[in-house]
């Protein structure tokens, strides 16, 4: 998957496309689950999978409580804020993958 999630597009000269919108999806169905786990009284921590997220996360936007929304800001530009209009992306980061593994 770590391989999967380097393939371009980037969103930034770190961070690629797929590792942004993989965060973002983490990001919203984790963080409530990470936020009660950190604010219990034992083993409060920060679980490995929110960490990862999070360190994709601050490369991008500021943690903050519209973080999905600032994502989507930057993965769509200066474009309207429209789902399908990442889809030239995604089939953009589908044809490299395919590109890679037929090499």
């Amino acid at each position: 998957m770590k391989e999967a999630l380097d393939i371009p597009p980037m969103t930034n000269p770190k961070v690629s496309l797929a590792a942004t919108i993989n965060a973002g999806s983490n990001y919203s169905k984790y963080v409530e689950e990470w936020i009660a786990k950190m604010n219990k009284p034992i083993d409060a921590s920060f679980p490995y999978t929110g960490q990862n997220t999070f360190d994709v996360l601050v490369q991008l936007t500021p943690w903050q409580e519209y973080t999905c929304s600032s994502l989507f800001d930057i993965l769509l530009k200066e474009q309207r804020k429209e789902l399908s209009l990442l889809l030239p992306k995604i089939e953009e980061w589908r044809n490299n993958a395919f590109a890679l593994h037929d090499s």
